[in-house]
């Protein structure tokens, strides 16, 4: 699990800068079109980060339901 964990943590940290980075360029955009452009990169990112922790979430908790299904 710890080597699952290094993962998630490496997609998300990845992930994080990549937001922070279109964010600027949002925050530089000088028209609609290209404030536009960024945001929908940030909206991209966005969907991403929620897979990464819906996935991390889900893979955990099906984890957790084998560990106590073995217990009984």
């Amino acid at each position: 699990m710890y080597v699952k964990n290094l993962r998630w943590q490496g997609i998300c940290g990845k992930l994080k800068n990549k937001l922070m980075e279109e964010f600027e360029e949002y925050k530089e955009a000088n028209s609609d079109e290209a404030a536009l452009e960024e945001l929908a990169d940030i909206l991209e990112i966005l969907h991403a980060l929620a897979k990464v922790h819906a996935k991390k979430y889900w893979t955990s908790e099906t984890d957790s339901i084998g560990k106590i299904k073995e217990a009984w």
